[in-house]
């Protein structure tokens, strides 16, 4: 680069890794041992005074003091503009990666005060620091680049401060962090081919179902499907873009043959398509303009946050979502940044968004591969031919003509899309002519649009984004940003633990087995005699390249060879280094086929002359699952999603096998939500169902995933079953398509009526049966409930036998539901549903209703059970002689919390006659307070006549308290109105912090006991 000739430019900082074979080697300039990991050489003295020295340092490695370096940090810096944008590297560092985020961020930052100090002045400013998607990069440049918002007197601030929801978290002069957009494809392509897939709406989306549908594409073989779909091919850019490329397609594929199951998929998979098409095409048709790959990210970028806002990590990992929202805020960036510096110099500039991210780094590293048969550098050769490369570089920027390209790296057909360069953009891509403002504001609107019509409706950006703490990167408010999540990023593909071997010893156990029998040096190679560039053959130097040993001359770095390659102790020669590299590189770069080394063929089973047989059970077909809904058993309708052969995922399995217990069959998938019709049938809401989890004393969180949308059963539990596909008349909703006839599945009332006990029948001898049955909690779709809310398809016998199972002796069942619960449950369940029955609301679904009159808080009954305070030396306990009653700590319970809103527990009744001399006094259930003075103290009941207020106190039941335990908020009542009303608004804002009083009349009043016997 020469600053006196060069227009001003942007630069990017790119970071990657490389492998190293782990070797030490002589770094002749300053006389020390190279290939040492950074994060322990600290911990040696690496200067080579003799051999004792070099045996220490080989030592202290075997000993794990320090370690020879299993990959190279290399550095480099690379130009946004259109001739001499190739990266020169100018760090290589040797790493064992251990390295934490803060030390890397600290020579981070040093690399960036360099560069401003120096550097910018005659090349131009630094745009940001990219990488590949490495965890500790990135939580390093979390660090240097989210540290302060943009301020609004910046020049920058003018093109990107009405962005809505645009992340302006920066550092002092406006850099950011960046990742690679092949990178970002790549993970995305492995998150779908795995086998927990995504969640969009509330449709799984798996490997197994894109086969389904990709099989739906005219002259797409299952072969090139499996390949397309492999897992273990996930560094392949190019078959990553063909997948996704591939399901953009299914989006304008016919749906006419499709049936209602199909059908729900594939509007999922169109929104996935569009998700796709906004992220991909920007960086593969070169035919966009600028302003149109800006729109389209832009679309990307709205269209992931609402999905990602309902799903989280089950749409996809906070990492990937923070990586490919930073590759868009760092074009749009740049984008800005260059033309502030196309307005100073009076230029007009491209901006190339293929410029992004590290690639350009990782096309040194290709090139620098190319120049050996070596299947990974040492420290030593890495640096040698990065130079070389760069020096090739420089000559071919002299003389372009020269430069004759990669044959597989030129674009074409969608070859060598991993690295398009400038070259390749056909349209316009001057900065001047884009108007960030409108291209992200166009993107938006995309994205709305698309939105509505996959099944997010109504999403508000500009009330989404009001909130100061709240944008692309910071989605919830809290103050938590995606890209420092802790949890496992499943797009990251780990690599398989290398095996560790030992290589066959040799015959000769001492350095003299190097020796070729002269009295010479030993194993020397000629790039260890070679000088330094710019020093002179027999140029004076401060040490010698030389040691004697065993009264031989001896090289210094083939001292270091053998020193390092072997440990001497009682004449035996053990390897301290060993560590088999990947050959996977070499296949690729040899154009093998993808199934000639990764031995792939999924779904191992799938045949796709049978998918449409009678005999095959596979994805995408209906059946009945034997389920436990709380204590009840009942069924549901599954729609297949994945199924397992002996812990295998297969494609497809015989229904014969399916009754067999020892077949090893396990069905998973998703339970189809029913809606009962005046005609004795069973119709599809066209939705599923979101599963209630077993047992749960918290409210249900609003997030939808995975987990809540998908039911794994054992194969002999599985009944396919065939319905009628139906047209059906649905009024259409806002976003909803204006069509509002649907396809859908119809199931006969008398035949899914019969199945319960039919199923259990064929199931009820086999071993653990009971705990084998999925499980889940009641709610307000499972069982399937008739149009008066009663539940429908129970299987009595079944139900009977789980009842009479042996239970904890400190589990109650409760009367009303039938839940099974845990101590700490009866006393706050039981009053949820005393509290519905006071305020007159009907659950659904309950085996026993709620006893009218003043009923027992364990048990829910009426005139059943008698409640009673005891009275100690200086607290009162309480006891019941309720079959169901529990312990539970009253103080906590008279108080309440916002996990136990409910209050319900036993007080006194100042207003009945209490005997000072009796210790055993009897109580009132909070809840029934109000019932009890109408009926014991008419002259108190309200609203003619008034308790005491110390009474009313405790009677008092807040608004708060009866929204947070579950009442609807048209049926929230006040139990006092008139002359306490001020008295009880002061009550709501300290809620439940009132004392219960006891004995009003006593100077000193016994302390409430902890805990109830």
């Amino acid at each position: 680069m020469d600053p006196s000739t060069r227009v001003r430019t942007g630069f990017s900082l790119l970071i990657d890794e490389i492998s190293l074979q782990e070797r030490a080697r002589y770094y002749r300039w300053d006389n020390t041992i190279g290939g040492i990991c950074r994060e322990h050489s600290h911990m040696a003295n690496l200067t080579v005074d003799s051999v004792e020295s070099i045996q220490k340092v080989a030592q202290q490695v075997r000993e794990g003091v320090c370690h020879l370096g299993k990959e190279a940090t290399v550095v480099a810096i690379a130009s946004y503009s259109r001739e001499d944008y190739h990266a020169r590297p100018i760090i290589v560092s040797v790493t064992d990666k251990t390295e934490k985020a803060p030390e890397q961020a600290a020579w981070m930052r040093t690399l960036i005060e360099c560069w401003d100090g120096e550097w910018e002045k005659l090349l131009g400013p630094l745009f940001g620091f990219a990488s590949d998607g490495d965890t500790v990069h990135r939580l390093a440049m979390h660090e240097l680049f989210m540290g302060q918002l943009l301020d609004e007197n910046s020049p920058l601030y003018k093109f990107l401060g009405a962005l809505r929801g645009l992340n302006l978290e920066c550092d002092s002069k406006g850099r950011v962090s960046d990742k690679d957009p092949k990178h970002i494809f790549k993970r995305a392509c492995t998150l779908l081919r795995g086998t927990e897939g995504i969640l969009i709406g509330d449709v799984v989306i798996n490997r197994v179902m894109l086969t389904q549908h990709l099989l739906r594409i005219d002259g797409l073989t299952l072969e090139a499907i499996n390949t397309l779909i492999d897992p273990l091919d996930h560094q392949n850019v190019s078959k990553s873009v063909q997948l996704l490329e591939a399901i953009i397609r299914l989006q304008s594929e016919p749906v006419t043959e499709l049936d209602p199951t199909m059908l729900k998929g594939h509007k999922a998979i169109s929104l996935l398509a569009e998700i796709l098409h906004s992220l991909l095409t920007p960086f593969i048709d070169m035919g966009l303009t600028l302003s149109e790959q800006v729109t389209r990210l832009a679309k990307y970028a709205h269209l992931v946050v609402p999905i990602f806002r309902r799903h989280k990590t089950s749409f996809m990992p906070s990492q990937l979502y923070a990586d490919s929202q930073t590759v868009i805020k760092n074009i749009v960036f740049s984008i800005a940044k260059q033309k502030i510096l196309d307005e100073e110099q009076g230029v007009e500039s491209g901006f190339y968004i293929s410029q992004s991210g590290d690639d350009r780094l990782e096309l040194s590293f290709s090139e620098s591969r190319c120049q050996t048969h070596s299947r990974n550098h040492d420290s030593l050769e890495l640096a040698d031919k990065l130079s070389v490369t760069a020096d090739i570089r420089e000559v071919l920027n002299r003389y372009p003509e020269w430069d004759r390209g990669h044959r597989r790296l030129k674009y074409r057909d969608g070859e060598g899309v991993d690295h398009v360069n400038p070259a390749s953009h056909k349209a316009c891509v001057l900065v001047k002519n884009i108007e960030l403002n409108d291209c992200w504001t166009d993107g938006e609107q995309r994205s709305v649009k698309s939105l509505s019509m996959g099944g997010f409706p109504d999403v508000d950006f500009k009330a989404m984004f009001l909130p100061a703490n709240v944008d692309m990167l910071r989605l919830h408010g809290d103050g938590t940003y995606p890209a420092i999540a802790q949890e496992v990023d499943r797009s990251m593909v780990q690599p398989a633990a290398e095996t560790p071997y030992l290589d066959p010893p040799s015959n000769s156990t001492s350095p003299g087995a190097e020796n070729d029998g002269n009295d010479g040096p030993v194993a020397i190679e000629l790039e260890d005699l070679l000088p330094e560039p710019g020093e002179e053959l027999e140029a004076p130097r401060g040490h010698t390249d030389w040691l004697q040993f065993q009264g031989k001359s001896v090289h210094k770095a083939s001292a270091l060879r053998i020193m390092f390659q072997f440990q001497w102790a009682s004449g035996l020669a053990v390897q301290i280094h060993s560590g088999k590299k990947s050959n996977d590189r070499l296949v690729r770069v040899q154009d093998l086929a993808v199934r000639s080394y990764t031995q792939f063929n999924f779904p191992a089973t799938l045949d796709r002359n049978n998918l449409g047989s009678d005999s095959s059970f596979c994805f995408g077909k209906l059946a009945v699952v034997l389920l436990r809904v709380s204590t009840r058993i009942t069924i549901g309708i599954l729609s297949v999603t994945a199924i397992e052969l002996k812990g295998r995922r297969v494609g497809q399995v015989d229904v014969s096998d399916l009754p067999f217990t020892d077949r090893g069959i396990k069905i998973t998938g998703q339970l189809l939500a029913l809606r009962e019709t005046p005609t004795s049938t069973w119709i599809w809401t066209n939705e599923y169902l979101r599963i209630t989890p077993f047992k749960t004393s918290k409210n249900v969180p609003d997030t939808i995933n995975r987990k809540s949308m998908t039911v794994t059963a054992p194969g002999y539990l599985i009944h396919p079953i065939t319905p009628n596909q139906v047209i059906v008349t649905q009024t259409a909703t806002s976003g909803s398509p204006s069509q509002n006839e649907t396809l859908t599945w119809e199931f006969p009332d008398a035949v899914l009526a019969l199945l319960p006990d039919a199923i259990w029948e064929t199931v009820k001898d086999v071993a653990d049966i009971l705990t084998n049955i999925p499980k889940c909690g009641d709610g307000d779709d499972l069982p399937y409930r008739n149009g008066s809310g009663d539940p429908k398809f129970i299987s009595t016998t079944a139900t009977a036998a789980l009842s009479t199972q042996e239970i904890s002796d400190e589990d109650v069942i409760c009367r009303q539901c039938h839940k099974v619960l845990k101590r700490q449950e009866v006393r706050p369940h039981v009053g949820r549903h005393i509290l519905f029955a006071r305020q007159h609301i009907q659950e659904p679904g309950l085996f026993e209703a709620v006893g009218s009159t003043l009923p027992c808080g364990f048990c829910g009954r009426s005139g059943t059970c008698n409640i009673v305070l005891q009275k100690s030396v200086s607290t009162y306990q309480a006891a019941s002689d309720c079959p169901s009653a529990r312990s539970f700590g009253l103080v906590a319970a008279l108080k309440g919390s916002k996990a136990t809103p409910c209050t319900n527990a036993p007080v006194l009744c100042m207003l009945c006659p209490q005997d000072p001399k009796q210790k055993e006094r009897p109580a009132i259930w909070r809840y029934n307070m109000l019932q009890h003075i109408s009926i014991s103290h008419s002259n108190h009941s309200p609203p003619s006549h008034l308790p005491p207020p110390d009474i009313a106190k405790v009677t008092l039941i807040t608004q708060e308290e009866q929204l947070e335990v579950g009442i609807p908020k048209d049926h929230v009542v006040s139990d006092f109105p008139g002359q306490f009303q001020p008295e009880f608004e002061s009550l709501r804002e300290t809620k439940r912090k009132a004392s219960v009083q006891l004995r009003p009349q006593a100077s000193k009043r016994p302390r409430i006991a902890h805990s109830i016997t």
